[in-house]
């Protein structure tokens, strides 16, 4: 996927999946340093991706 110039592109993954991490890590993403907890659900690390 290509993000436009000024974006930013934002992935969540609930913090057991390490090879989802891993996934999403070697593809330039960073994790933010928060996580989030929608309504009803566990815990989701948040990474994100700036170009």
């Amino acid at each position: 996927m290509i993000i436009p110039k000024g974006m930013a592109l934002r992935a969540e993954c609930t913090p057991y999946s390490p090879s989802m991490k891993t996934m999403l890590k070697h593809s330039g993403f960073r994790r933010l340093p928060q996580s989030i907890v929608p309504t009803g659900c566990r815990g989701l690390d948040v990474y994100i991706k700036y170009r």
